[in-house]
């Protein structure tokens, strides 16, 4: 299977994914990375995914749709969507 996760270089989101590729799936993850959270927590939520061949990391806002449409091919089994905008 091949799943595709918004939001997920996250806490959750990258535990999922996590759990995932443990499970021999296929996983692309989208997240734009959003300066609310630091960066460098959120890279090293997914340095370990990002040693596997099945992990793939999109840098990507979800609500560009004109960018999706360039960074997204293929085919997904499923879609998990974790994606949220967070607010002080």
């Amino acid at each position: 299977m091949h799943i595709l996760l918004t939001g997920g270089a996250g806490f959750i989101g990258s535990h999922l994914a996590d759990r995932l590729l443990a499970c021999h799936c296929a996983v692309t993850i989208v997240d734009n990375l959003d300066p609310f959270y630091d960066r460098s927590i959120k890279l090293r939520n997914i340095a370990d995914a990002a040693q596997r061949p099945a992990f793939r990391f999109i840098e990507a806002d979800i609500t560009d749709m004109n960018q999706l449409q360039r960074c997204l091919s293929g085919g997904y089994d499923a879609v998990v969507h974790l994606a949220a905008q967070g607010r002080g």
